[in-house]
């Protein structure tokens, strides 16, 4: 979702594009300086799906609008009401950010992951922003709502074990947001023992037994979450788009999503698969087909979208016009910036709208819709830029904790050595 990617070899740049300098010095940092734009493309989909999602099923922003419920408003809530599925589109780009390594380890022959370093990178990375992000968040309850909201402690110490869906069975009151950030937790350490999948030679059959493996947790993980809450947001209900991203990586690895320039082939294909995930999240969550049909589409639905999002992500790869939009330098780089906007975003709707969408009412919905964007994306985009570059930004470098142990140690040193010459000054006087 939000680590760093080490890229393959054939790895490609912004169509055309020299990064200006607010733009460098807002870019994401890799570790190897090899770099997928299309990446960081992707994540802008989902970030900007979950923000617009947020936004239009807000209980304020609805409200304000009842006179206005008109057939066009409702399609467009109706639409934008699929948003949450960026979430699982981040779990894709996870699966496939993490697979690559391994991947290219075992099938191409290169440099092995070092499991240590692998964990310890993620703890590195992602860890200090979620930390002190869920701490300000549960500071800013107690300030806003009041000294009750301090009781709220055990979500934030359990939250920060990562435990809080699998422990209290619904979403953390502190940070909405942070079920996600749970299940990715959950995939990451399983990530070396999925990518034994890659250890199978032959190719036809490592993507059939990867294709198995996404309808098995298709299947199973409904069930699961159907028997208890607490497996409900756990990996167990969204293994299939990891390994779905694992398929993608295969793919990618082995040369097969290199831009495809026959005109607009691949970008219809990832319009058509794309118009696909968002009729079937409608269709599901509208209940609109008779019972029988219904429970069919609902048991369909989940072994559907994983490949969905396969063949959309390809024809991004693949694709002319959406590659080249999704590369462009501005996108790319509020992409790159999807865990700060990830972990603030929620908090800043929260805060801004009770207040914001009174004030601007103007009883059509879509109209309010955009003018609440526009005021919100500008203040969240401000915040989570600040964010990234002060905290999440130095954490991407994998030498920050020893390079801050070595200040510590020279400014305790230097502190020491002033300590000692004073007392010795003293006693010589």
């Amino acid at each position: 979702m939000f680590t760093t990617l080490e890229a393959p070899p054939h790895a490609t740049s912004p169509v055309g594009q020299k990064p200006g300098r607010i733009a460098a010095r807002l870019s994401r940092v890799t570790t190897t300086g090899r770099y997928i734009p299309e990446i960081d493309g992707l994540r802008f989909v989902a970030i900007a799906s979950v923000f617009l999602f947020h936004l239009a099923t807000s209980e304020v922003l609805r409200r304000s609008s009842q006179d206005d419920i008109t057939h066009h408003s409702e399609v467009l809530a109706r639409v934008l009401g699929t948003g949450n599925f960026g979430v699982q589109a981040f779990f894709v780009i996870s699966g496939f950010v993490l697979a690559i390594p391994f991947a290219r380890h075992t099938l191409c022959a290169e440099r092995g992951v070092v499991l240590r370093a692998y964990y310890l990178r993620r703890l590195t990375r992602l860890e200090p922003p979620y930390f002190l992000a869920m701490t300000l968040c549960y500071l800013l309850l107690i300030v806003t709502k009041g000294p009750s909201r301090a009781g709220l402690w055990p979500h934030l110490l359990v939250g920060f074990g990562y435990l809080n869906n699998v422990t209290f069975a619904s979403d953390n009151p502190i940070n909405a947001v942070a079920w996600s950030l749970e299940v990715e937790v959950e995939f990451y350490v399983l990530v070396p023992l999925l990518a034994m999948l890659f250890l199978v030679r032959r190719t036809w059959l490592r993507r059939m037994i990867l294709a198995a493996a996404i309808l098995v947790f298709a299947i199973l993980g409904p069930v699961a979450a159907a028997q208890s809450p607490h497996l409900r947001d756990t990996i167990l209900n969204y293994g299939q788009y990891f390994l779905a991203g694992f398929l993608l990586a295969d793919l990618f690895v082995s040369g097969r999503l290199r831009p495809f320039h026959h005109p607009l082939v691949w970008d219809a294909t990832a319009f058509v698969s794309g118009a696909t995930i968002v009729l079937l999240q409608i269709s599901v969550a509208q209940r609109q087909l008779l019972p029988g049909p219904a429970a069919l589409a609902d048991r369909l639905t989940p072994c559907l979208l994983p490949f969905a999002c396969v063949l959309a992500y390809c024809g991004v790869f693949k694709g002319v016009l959406l590659r080249r939009a999704l590369t462009l330098t501005w996108v790319t780089t509020i992409g790159g910036m999807c865990y700060s906007i990830y972990l603030l975003h929620d908090v800043v709707l929260q805060s801004l709208l009770p207040t914001m969408v009174p004030a601007i009412a103007t009883g059509s919905f879509a109209l309010n819709l955009v003018v609440v964007t526009a005021i919100t994306a500008t203040a969240v985009l401000a915040l989570s830029v600040g964010y990234f570059v002060l905290i999440e930004r130095p954490c991407m470098d994998p030498r920050w904790p020893s390079r801050l142990l070595a200040r510590v140690r020279h400014g305790t040193g230097r502190w020491v050595r002033r300590l000692v010459r004073q007392r010795t000054s003293v006693s010589a006087w």
